[in-house]
Protein backbone atom coordinates (compact mmCIF):
# COMPACT_ATOMS: atom_id res chain seq x y z
CA UNK A 1 0.00 0.00 0.00
CA UNK A 2 1.25 3.23 -0.82
CA UNK A 3 0.66 4.98 2.26
CA UNK A 4 2.79 1.86 4.38
CA UNK A 5 4.96 2.24 1.75
CA UNK A 6 5.90 5.90 2.58
CA UNK A 7 6.36 5.52 6.34
CA UNK A 8 8.70 2.77 5.48
CA UNK A 9 10.44 5.26 3.40
CA UNK A 10 10.55 7.85 5.96
CA UNK A 11 11.36 5.40 8.69
CA UNK A 12 14.59 4.28 6.53
CA UNK A 13 15.31 7.35 6.20
CA UNK A 14 15.17 8.71 9.98
CA UNK A 15 18.33 6.53 10.42
CA UNK A 16 16.98 4.61 13.29
CA UNK A 17 16.83 1.19 14.24
CA UNK A 18 13.25 -1.11 15.56
CA UNK A 19 14.93 -0.61 19.38
CA UNK A 20 14.83 3.05 19.24
CA UNK A 21 11.12 3.78 18.51
CA UNK A 22 10.14 0.62 20.28
CA UNK A 23 9.23 2.92 23.40
CA UNK A 24 8.05 5.97 21.63
CA UNK A 25 4.49 7.02 22.15
CA UNK A 26 2.52 7.21 18.72
CA UNK A 27 2.90 10.90 18.50
CA UNK A 28 6.25 11.02 18.58
CA UNK A 29 6.53 7.80 15.67
CA UNK A 30 3.98 10.14 13.91
CA UNK A 31 6.01 13.26 14.19
CA UNK A 32 9.59 10.73 13.32
CA UNK A 33 7.94 9.21 10.43
CA UNK A 34 6.16 11.44 8.10
CA UNK A 35 4.11 10.24 5.94
CA UNK A 36 3.35 13.25 4.16
CA UNK A 37 5.36 14.00 1.77
CA UNK A 38 5.14 17.01 -0.08
CA UNK A 39 4.67 16.32 -3.90
CA UNK A 40 5.50 17.87 -6.71
CA UNK A 41 3.39 19.65 -9.50
CA UNK A 42 3.69 18.89 -13.33
CA UNK A 43 3.12 22.31 -13.77
CA UNK A 44 2.46 25.63 -11.87
CA UNK A 45 -0.60 25.70 -9.51
CA UNK A 46 -3.25 28.21 -10.58
CA UNK A 47 -3.69 30.76 -7.25
CA UNK A 48 -7.44 29.48 -6.75
CA UNK A 49 -7.92 32.65 -4.05
CA UNK A 50 -7.02 35.18 -6.59
CA UNK A 51 -9.41 33.60 -9.56
CA UNK A 52 -12.11 33.38 -6.50
CA UNK A 53 -11.57 37.16 -5.92
CA UNK A 54 -11.82 37.80 -9.86
CA UNK A 55 -14.87 35.85 -10.53
CA UNK A 56 -16.93 38.23 -8.92
CA UNK A 57 -16.70 40.66 -11.90
CA UNK A 58 -19.90 39.92 -13.82
CA UNK A 59 -17.55 40.34 -16.77
CA UNK A 60 -14.83 37.67 -15.42
CA UNK A 61 -15.40 33.99 -16.46
CA UNK A 62 -13.19 30.48 -15.36
CA UNK A 63 -12.45 30.29 -19.03
CA UNK A 64 -10.98 33.84 -19.21
CA UNK A 65 -9.19 33.30 -16.03
CA UNK A 66 -7.91 29.88 -17.41
CA UNK A 67 -6.43 31.84 -20.58
CA UNK A 68 -4.67 33.91 -18.20
CA UNK A 69 -3.43 31.19 -16.40
CA UNK A 70 -1.86 29.30 -19.17
CA UNK A 71 -0.34 32.83 -20.24
CA UNK A 72 1.88 33.28 -17.45
CA UNK A 73 2.81 30.05 -17.21
CA UNK A 74 6.97 29.02 -18.21
CA UNK A 75 6.48 28.20 -21.92
CA UNK A 76 2.69 28.25 -21.46
CA UNK A 77 2.32 24.95 -20.19
CA UNK A 78 -0.51 24.97 -17.94
CA UNK A 79 -3.03 22.44 -16.48
CA UNK A 80 -5.83 21.84 -18.94
CA UNK A 81 -9.31 24.21 -18.84
CA UNK A 82 -11.31 21.00 -16.74
CA UNK A 83 -8.88 20.52 -14.35
CA UNK A 84 -8.77 24.39 -13.39
CA UNK A 85 -12.53 24.18 -12.88
CA UNK A 86 -12.63 21.47 -11.12
CA UNK A 87 -10.18 22.11 -8.96
CA UNK A 88 -11.14 25.56 -8.44
CA UNK A 89 -14.79 24.14 -7.40
CA UNK A 90 -13.01 22.35 -4.89
CA UNK A 91 -11.65 25.53 -3.56
CA UNK A 92 -15.01 27.25 -3.84
CA UNK A 93 -16.89 24.51 -2.00
CA UNK A 94 -14.35 24.97 1.02
CA UNK A 95 -14.29 28.94 0.57
CA UNK A 96 -18.72 29.39 0.38
CA UNK A 97 -20.49 26.02 1.47
CA UNK A 98 -23.53 26.35 0.09
CA UNK A 99 -26.80 24.18 -0.02
CA UNK A 100 -27.82 22.26 -2.91
CA UNK A 101 -31.54 23.39 -4.36
CA UNK A 102 -33.12 21.19 -6.71
CA UNK A 103 -35.18 23.05 -9.85
CA UNK A 104 -38.38 21.10 -11.04
CA UNK A 105 -38.62 22.27 -14.96
CA UNK A 106 -41.04 24.81 -15.77
CA UNK A 107 -41.53 25.53 -11.87
CA UNK A 108 -39.60 28.54 -12.02
CA UNK A 109 -37.57 31.36 -13.82
CA UNK A 110 -35.04 33.37 -12.24
CA UNK A 111 -35.40 37.45 -13.64
CA UNK A 112 -32.84 40.08 -13.15
CA UNK A 113 -30.74 42.90 -14.90
CA UNK A 114 -27.25 42.48 -15.62
CA UNK A 115 -26.22 45.64 -13.81
CA UNK A 116 -23.82 46.34 -17.01
CA UNK A 117 -25.64 48.53 -20.17
CA UNK A 118 -25.55 48.29 -23.91
CA UNK A 119 -24.75 52.05 -26.45
CA UNK A 120 -27.33 51.61 -29.00
CA UNK A 121 -26.89 54.06 -31.66
CA UNK A 122 -29.85 55.56 -33.88
CA UNK A 123 -28.98 54.83 -37.35
CA UNK A 124 -30.99 58.04 -39.00
CA UNK A 125 -29.92 60.72 -36.16
CA UNK A 126 -26.68 58.96 -34.46
CA UNK A 127 -28.21 59.41 -31.20
CA UNK A 128 -26.54 56.90 -28.82
CA UNK A 129 -29.36 55.95 -25.77
CA UNK A 130 -28.11 53.84 -23.14
CA UNK A 131 -29.75 50.47 -22.45
CA UNK A 132 -30.40 47.79 -19.63
CA UNK A 133 -29.83 44.02 -19.79
CA UNK A 134 -32.48 41.80 -18.58
CA UNK A 135 -31.86 38.48 -18.05
CA UNK A 136 -34.47 35.31 -17.86
CA UNK A 137 -33.64 31.90 -16.86
CA UNK A 138 -35.24 28.43 -16.80
CA UNK A 139 -34.56 26.99 -13.23
CA UNK A 140 -33.87 23.65 -14.37
CA UNK A 141 -32.09 23.81 -18.02
CA UNK A 142 -30.28 27.29 -17.42
CA UNK A 143 -31.89 28.53 -20.89
CA UNK A 144 -31.52 32.19 -21.01
CA UNK A 145 -33.59 34.94 -22.53
CA UNK A 146 -31.64 38.09 -23.04
CA UNK A 147 -33.03 41.38 -24.37
CA UNK A 148 -32.24 44.89 -23.98
CA UNK A 149 -34.73 47.64 -22.88
CA UNK A 150 -34.67 51.18 -22.27
CA UNK A 151 -35.01 51.27 -18.21
CA UNK A 152 -36.30 49.25 -15.42
CA UNK A 153 -39.01 50.71 -14.57
CA UNK A 154 -41.76 48.54 -13.62
CA UNK A 155 -43.61 49.08 -17.11
CA UNK A 156 -40.40 48.13 -18.93
CA UNK A 157 -39.93 45.27 -16.93
CA UNK A 158 -43.71 43.80 -16.87
CA UNK A 159 -43.37 44.01 -20.68
CA UNK A 160 -39.95 42.04 -20.76
CA UNK A 161 -41.31 39.53 -17.79
CA UNK A 162 -43.97 38.94 -20.43
CA UNK A 163 -41.93 38.58 -23.36
CA UNK A 164 -40.00 35.87 -21.69
CA UNK A 165 -42.57 33.41 -21.58
CA UNK A 166 -42.51 30.14 -23.53
CA UNK A 167 -45.84 28.19 -24.37
CA UNK A 168 -45.56 24.53 -26.19
CA UNK A 169 -48.25 23.04 -27.27
CA UNK A 170 -48.44 19.72 -29.74
CA UNK A 171 -51.68 21.28 -30.68
CA UNK A 172 -51.33 22.64 -33.92
CA UNK A 173 -52.24 26.80 -33.31
CA UNK A 174 -55.05 26.69 -36.13
CA UNK A 175 -56.85 24.19 -34.01
CA UNK A 176 -56.52 26.07 -30.05
CA UNK A 177 -59.77 28.52 -30.89
CA UNK A 178 -61.98 25.22 -31.16
CA UNK A 179 -60.05 23.35 -28.44
CA UNK A 180 -60.96 26.04 -25.89
CA UNK A 181 -64.41 25.70 -26.60
CA UNK A 182 -66.09 29.24 -25.59
CA UNK A 183 -65.25 31.83 -28.63
CA UNK A 184 -65.20 34.93 -26.26
CA UNK A 185 -62.30 33.26 -24.08
CA UNK A 186 -60.53 31.71 -26.43
CA UNK A 187 -60.48 35.05 -28.50
CA UNK A 188 -59.29 36.72 -25.33
CA UNK A 189 -56.25 34.39 -25.36
CA UNK A 190 -55.31 34.07 -28.61
CA UNK A 191 -55.59 38.11 -29.31
CA UNK A 192 -52.59 38.33 -26.50
CA UNK A 193 -50.69 35.68 -27.61
CA UNK A 194 -50.47 34.58 -31.19
CA UNK A 195 -50.11 38.49 -32.61
CA UNK A 196 -47.26 39.45 -30.04
CA UNK A 197 -44.88 36.07 -30.24
CA UNK A 198 -42.79 34.48 -32.87
CA UNK A 199 -44.30 30.99 -33.50
CA UNK A 200 -41.73 28.79 -33.94
CA UNK A 201 -43.32 24.72 -35.94
CA UNK A 202 -41.36 21.81 -35.55
CA UNK A 203 -42.17 19.20 -38.03
CA UNK A 204 -40.95 15.77 -38.51
CA UNK A 205 -41.65 12.99 -35.71
CA UNK A 206 -41.19 13.06 -32.38
CA UNK A 207 -37.46 12.75 -31.00
CA UNK A 208 -39.07 11.15 -28.22
CA UNK A 209 -39.97 7.93 -30.29
CA UNK A 210 -36.12 8.39 -31.89
CA UNK A 211 -34.69 8.58 -28.62
CA UNK A 212 -36.62 5.45 -27.33
CA UNK A 213 -35.41 3.71 -30.59
CA UNK A 214 -31.64 4.31 -30.11
CA UNK A 215 -31.90 3.43 -26.22
CA UNK A 216 -33.89 -0.12 -27.24
CA UNK A 217 -30.60 -0.87 -29.41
Amino acid sequence: HSVVNDYIKEFKNSNKEYGDIASLHDSEIKALCKATVEKTTLYPMPDFGMVHVQLRNKMVTLQLLHEEYIENCPNKNGYGYTWFCTRYKEYAKKVNPSMRLVHKAGEKIFVDFSGKTVDIINPTNGVITEAQIFVAVLSASGYPFVKAITSQKKRDEDRTNQSSLIITSQLPIEEWHEYLHNATIADAILDRIVHNSYKIEIEGPSQRKENAKKTMK
